[in-house]
């Protein structure tokens, strides 16, 4: 009897180690190199290269972030009207990493585009009326409950301004909402290259239809975050358009929800301690492919330990 219970002991000990340091559930394929060892439950993969499905080279950073199995938590940092790099903005922030956040824009009378609520307090609201021709970047957000649970999902103003969240940032379009990917299906018409640069440059259709640098961030239905940053405007890296980092987020990383956030020049992946001011991808704000392009911007998200 006491060999029994002895060998089942050993076996349930055996089983809850592989269960606490399980591998992460997202399987990435061939050509993704693992990076340098960050914190327990990070895992940090880059892709450089020709990639298959897109039909073109590619540079894209991701980090997959455990939170219920590490001692980590996501946050933001806002500044508001004192715009600067990723680098400079989360200083003093405890940041191991951070992304560019949601989009700053204000428009040529000064109103602001986008909703930023962090610790229940307001920081800033969205002042476009639904007629402006930027309210589409508005109509989707992230949020943070009192528990640390991240959710995205769609809204307006009216909801951002009354849900009972500590912790939202809008930002714009929703890529997969509860398990479907919408982001493949944004532009109903075929338009060609020609067609989408006649649009207005914030026109929905020309902003999904061409390839930039992008920004998105996913959730994975066993509840992994993931952060992504899609480099572009180079032989090296192409970027995406809408479809694409949705086929990204969706089929090759298996996101269950995802949103877009700021791209182009502000598209920025930062990591504690790594060369080049931390930043880890290829900003273009420069105009050149390397780590010094960084736009100035007024929001990053970020991954900190807990009770920081």
């Amino acid at each position: 009897m006491k060999i029994q219970l002895s060998f089942c002991l050993l076996v349930f000990l055996i089983l809850t180690s592989c269960s606490s340091n399980r591998n992460f559930k997202i399987e990435f394929k061939d050509g993704w190199i693992s990076k340098q060892n960050l914190e327990k439950g990070i895992v940090w993969k880059q892709y450089q290269g020709y990639y298959p499905i897109f039909n073109s080279n590619q540079t894209i950073n991701v980090i997959v972030v455990d939170l219920k199995k590490s001692k980590l938590e996501f946050d933001w940092v806002n500044s508001k009207d004192e715009f600067m790099p990723v680098y400079k903005l989360v200083e003093g922030s405890g940041a191991l990493i951070a992304i560019n956040g949601t989009y700053p824009d204000r428009d040529s009378k000064g109103l602001w585009g986008s909703f930023f609520k962090r610790k229940d307090s307001i920081y800033q609201t969205i002042e476009y009326p639904k007629n402006h021709p930027l309210y589409w970047k508005t109509e989707g957000c992230i949020t943070i409950n009192s528990q640390g649970e991240i959710d995205i999902r769609l809204g307006n103003k009216a909801l951002y301004e009354h849900l009972d969240m500590p912790y939202i940032m809008s930002s714009s379009p929703v890529l997969i909402q509860e398990g479907i990917p919408i982001g493949k299906y944004f532009i109903e018409d075929e338009y060609s290259d020609n067609e989408l640069k006649k649009l207005d440059y914030e026109d929905q259709n020309r902003h999904q239809g061409f390839r930039h640098p992008r920004t998105a961030i996913g959730i994975t239905k066993d509840n992994l975050l993931v952060m992504v940053v899609v480099d572009g405007r180079s032989e090296q890296a192409k970027g995406m358009n809408a479809q694409e980092i949705t086929t990204l987020l969706f089929d090759e990383l298996k996101c269950y929800k995802g949103i877009n956030l700021d791209g182009g020049g502000s598209s920025t992946m930062w990591i504690k301690d790594q060369p080049y001011n931390g930043v880890v991808n290829y900003p273009t704000d420069n105009g050149k492919f390397d780590h010094d392009g960084s736009r100035s911007v007024s929001m990053a998200l970020i991954i900190k330990p807990k009770n920081i």
